[in-house]
């Protein structure tokens, strides 16, 4: 998001976190079926981002056309976006779609899950990556919402908790374009972002001990000046050492990186 998308954004994420009232798991749903609504209609994702209209008619569109289709929390806050200015239309769509996760890793925050409820997105990220054909399978356009709910629910139904299959559910046909990973490492970010971490994504041939899981943590809280939240996949293609990214950044350590450093030396 740009100019005044990313303003409203953060300011939509103070008044998420600052709600306590609105960290439940009936309250996040809502605020992602609201987003859905607005976002299956053109006409009134139109009329809420327009900024011809006040902010306050704005505001009086969603209590009246939106006011029995969620809980009062979401209601109130989608209509406290829909006051805020938009650059694009479907920024406030995503925008909303984070509340509505944001509220649901809070409301797992509340019940002492938030560590299942990571661990569980990330072992399905993990999942997706791993298997060409469960990805092709869940993004394809032409599966129903049902048949890929039963999909999810056959693989994980029995395992995970109920607040990781909503946002698994959720996420998958709300891409914007992005792949199953990305939109799923999203989630993750959000996620450690709860706690004011940053996410770190480790790569590495084999399964780090949990001393050196600790120190590489430790040298990247040290790197970030912020607290680190690691997630470790197996890749056995990576040689040795690890490879770690961080938002955009990617920290390559691994043996297979050096090597490619070095042919393309002895090229130049």
């Amino acid at each position: 998001m740009l100019g005044a998308s990313k303003i409203a954004n953060q300011s939509l994420i103070k008044l998420v976190d600052s709600n306590k009232n609105l960290h439940t798991f009936e309250n996040g749903e809502s605020v992602l079926l609201l987003a859905d609504a607005i976002a299956d209609s053109k006409t009134l994702l139109t009329t809420l981002t327009d900024s011809g209209i006040s902010p306050e008619a704005r505001a009086g569109v969603v209590k009246d056309v939106l006011a029995k289709a969620g809980t009062t929390e979401a209601v109130s806050l989608v209509s406290e976006a829909v006051k805020m200015r938009w650059s694009q239309n479907q920024d406030l769509v995503q925008s909303l779609e984070a509340s509505g996760a944001r509220a649901l890793f809070a409301a797992s925050e509340v019940k002492a899950e938030l560590d299942r409820v990571e661990d569980e997105v990330f072992a399905f990220e993990r999942a997706i990556a791993a298997s060409g054909e469960l990805e092709l399978m869940l993004a394809n356009p032409n599966m129903t919402v049902k048949d890929r709910a039963n999909v999810i629910n056959d693989l994980v139904g029995k395992t995970f908790s109920p607040t990781a299959i909503l946002l698994v559910n959720h996420a998958i046909p709300h891409r914007h374009g992005r792949s199953i990973t990305s939109t799923l490492g999203d989630l993750q970010k959000l996620a450690a972002a709860r706690r004011g971490r940053v996410l770190a994504e480790v790569t590495a041939a084999i399964a780090l001990t949990s001393d050196q899981e600790q120190r590489l943590t430790n040298a990247l809280t040290a790197i970030y000046k912020q607290d680190v939240q690691v997630q470790v996949s197996i890749d056995k293609k990576v040689v040795g050492g690890v490879a770690v990214r961080v938002g955009d950044e990617v920290i390559d350590g691994t043996i297979a990186s050096r090597l490619a450093q070095v042919k393309r030396q002895l090229a130049g």
